[in-house]
């Protein structure tokens, strides 16, 4: 009995000391928050006052700070629009650089001098980092493609998605020439020149191979980026196709008697299908640069081959000016710059005759069509005048000098 008589002494003393406690740091606390503002001194209810006034015989020093509880002062709730008048000492506490309250107790529930508040060990919360998405739609540029990119990244993976245009071409060119060809000779070599006075066609031939190697260049890139869903460029793997199905053709005529394979027409075409993939390769440079070709009418309105055919035809750079930043909203973007070449005065009839043909490089400034009429095109119809526009200036729209 005297055993559970000195537990229970013991168990009071502890509840009492445990008490006190509490009932101090809740001072300290709501007196903290009555510093903050008076707005949120005003919503702390008040506590039971057993738990929160206590008697303190001595002063309590808090280390750090140089303000002290004087003996008899008694702790209180702040619950009016300042601090209390027991507990306006201690205005520059930071409880937050404190903790562990260590109180040696009496058993009448005083606070024993020797109180401190030991300084509390601090670190600071760990975030994880925020994903940023930019706000409004993604650009153009930087959607996902729907496929792997990857997946495309080679020459023969690039070339399987139009194996069956490549494949229509081919059979193309060669129904066409073996209908064509008439006398067969062995595979011979003709040196046809470039653009002197003395070829044939004064180097207009030269420029139209190279515009249909960039023709088929372009075609073929095209549906090598729609069949990839734009992951794949394909500019590099059509020329490459362009410029192995213009060889093809080629070879026919080597074997013409009136031809033959032709180291100038082979280069051209090579030519011609890597300006189609510098193009794509440049950023920007498809938006500025067109080759085209520029149709005259004569008397047959189109001659469809031979040498009137042609003198008909006109092969230019343009320029467009709407595809520079600095032009995008001036009324200059509706102006292209063209510079090109054609010849004339070369015909059979024209050199029976005795006049001398002539070769010709021209300067001019034309509408750019596009950004009149085609800037946004939604409907098919349109889509496809606006691509025709690329390859083909329109006769008329433009002035040249020569």
């Amino acid at each position: 009995m005297q055993a559970f008589g000195i537990l229970r002494a013991r168990g009071q003393k502890w509840a009492r000391g445990r008490s006190s406690l509490y009932g101090v740091i809740s001072a300290l606390l709501t007196s903290s928050l009555s510093i903050s503002g008076t707005a949120h001194a005003q919503t702390i209810a008040p506590l039971d006052a057993d738990q929160v006034s206590r008697s303190a015989e001595k002063p309590i020093s808090l280390p750090g700070t140089e303000k002290t509880l004087s003996s008899g002062a008694n702790l209180s709730l702040a619950t009016g629009s300042g601090m209390p008048e027991t507990f306006g000492a201690v205005p520059d506490w930071d409880l937050a650089d404190y903790s562990d309250v260590s109180l040696a107790q009496r058993s009448d529930g005083t606070v024993a001098e020797g109180a401190k508040i030991a300084p509390l060990s601090y670190s600071p919360p760990s975030y994880s980092p925020l994903s940023y998405s930019p706000y409004g739609p993604e650009q153009a540029d930087d959607r996902p493609s729907g496929r792997d990119d990857r997946q495309y990244r080679s020459f023969g993976s690039q070339f399987r998605t139009v194996k069956w245009e490549v494949g229509a071409i081919f059979a193309y060119m060669t129904v066409t020439q073996l209908i064509l060809i008439k006398d067969v000779e062995p595979f011979h070599f003709q040196n046809e020149g470039w653009f002197g006075k003395s070829t044939n066609d004064l180097g207009v031939d030269k420029l139209t191979h190279a515009f249909n190697s960039y023709l088929l260049a372009e075609f073929l890139q095209a549906r090598i980026r729609r069949k990839t869903d734009g992951a794949a460029r394909g500019g590099v793997t059509a020329a490459v196709l362009a410029a192995g199905l213009m060889a093809w053709s080629e070879v026919f005529d080597a074997h013409k008697t009136y031809s033959g394979w032709s180291n100038q027409d082979v280069i051209s075409n090579i030519a011609g299908a890597s300006f189609s993939a510098l193009r794509h390769a440049v950023p920007g440079l498809k938006e500025k640069l067109d080759f085209r070709e520029l149709i005259i009418p004569n008397s047959d309105i189109y001659t469809f081959k031979g040498k009137r055919h042609f003198a008909q035809q006109r092969f230019l750079l343009a320029l467009q000016l709407a595809g520079f930043d600095r032009f995008k909203e001036s009324p200059l973007r509706f102006v292209e710059l063209h510079a090109g070449y054609y010849g004339k005065d070369f015909t059979a009839s024209d050199r029976a005759q005795g006049i001398t043909p002539k070769r010709r490089l021209f300067f001019g400034v034309g509408f750019n069509l596009n950004e009149l009429f085609f800037k946004r095109p939604t409907s098919r119809v349109a889509r496809a005048a606006s691509s025709v526009l690329d390859y083909l200036q329109i006769p008329y729209t433009a002035v040249h000098v020569h």
